[in-house]
């Protein structure tokens, strides 16, 4: 599917909502660019201002269907309002015509508990931020049951949380591939392995002045947790490096220490080995799905099978908390 804007630039969002419907995007065109191709599928917004409101128009073609709904805002509505309002749209119109109702709604970000704890702040607890979720974000029913308890759970947690202190969060923008429906700001390493010394030698300076500004100014380390990107997919040689270094000013009595190893085509036993050296207590292997057949047509190059073994290895090698 082609996404097209003209008079507004709401791409990532609009994206990440096409993207739940598991739509693959072939190109992004602004301002009502023209452009020939063979996918004569489209899902065109334009914004028009003028001086009483903001005009919304959204059209999707998709299966030689074609939906158009038209919507306005006042003039002085913000970027976020906008935004919302032509994701609802879209997402409306992909529901009817595909069928397809994606349990998490509206929701395309990585932290639906931040969401949720958010919307109880603004109504006064769970059972009304709850309805919020199923009327204003289309989240299915065992999503909201789901997102409830793990935000319960979560805001346990941060009270237990000192005022001044602070979590940290390293990032390895690199994948082995880049799966189809990622959003993520990340790099193929195959095609950027040149990148990746230099990258981790300017990252490891950063997190050195980093610690040492949040020292200044009297915050103390809670957790740490290194993500991505798949920081599993540096060499084994390469991620001792970055370990060795974080451990000569990083405390080794954390809360919490977590290394995202995500795709397990990445996890070896001798990685599992460097990072329970350096006092790893918590990682994250992603399967992403069960089915062989989804991840080959997600772009994801490995197995059911192969998490489970990666799964099993950390387990045996003491990870208890994955």
């Amino acid at each position: 599917m082609r996404i097209i804007l003209k008079g507004h630039k709401h791409i990532y969002e609009i994206e990440n909502t096409v993207r739940s419907f598991g739509i693959k995007i072939s190109d992004i065109l602004y301002d009502g660019a023209v452009k020939k191709s063979e996918d004569d599928s489209f899902c065109y917004s334009r914004l028009v201002k003028n001086s009483k409101r903001n005009l919304l128009l959204i059209a999707i073609k998709i299966r030689g269907s074609i939906k158009i709904i038209k919507t306005s805002l006042c003039r002085d509505a913000e970027k976020k309002e906008i935004e919302f309002s032509f994701c609802e749209a879209i997402f409306n119109i992909l529901t009817e015509l595909t069928g397809i109702s994606p349990a998490w709604g509206l929701l395309t970000g990585v932290r639906p508990v931040k969401l949720m704890l958010a919307v109880c702040d603004e109504v006064g607890g769970f059972e009304g931020a709850e309805k919020v979720l199923k009327t204003k974000y289309k989240v299915s029913a065992k999503k909201i049951d789901l997102l409830s308890r793990v935000s319960r759970f979560a805001e346990g947690v941060s009270k237990r949380v000192e005022p001044m202190s602070y979590s940290l969060y390293i990032s390895i923008p690199f994948c082995p591939s880049r799966c189809n429906y990622c959003s993520f700001i990340s790099k193929e390493v195959k095609r950027d392995i040149g990148l990746l010394e230099t990258y981790i030698e300017r990252l490891i300076d950063e997190v050195r002045l980093s610690l040492k500004i949040a020292e200044d100014i009297g915050l103390g380390l809670f957790s740490v947790y290194i993500g991505g990107g798949t920081p599993t997919v540096l060499s084994e040689n390469l991620l001792d490096r970055l370990m060795e270094e974080l451990s000569l000013f990083i405390p080794s009595d954390l809360a919490e220490f977590t290394v995202e190893a995500g795709r397990p085509d990445t996890l070896t036993r001798e990685k599992l080995k460097i990072l329970s050296r350096y006092t790893v207590n918590r990682i994250a292997i992603n399967p992403q799905t069960m089915s062989d057949e989804v991840l080959k047509n997600i772009g994801r190059n490995h197995t059911a099978n192969d998490f489970v073994e990666a799964f099993t290895a950390a387990r045996e090698m003491g990870f208890s908390n994955i």
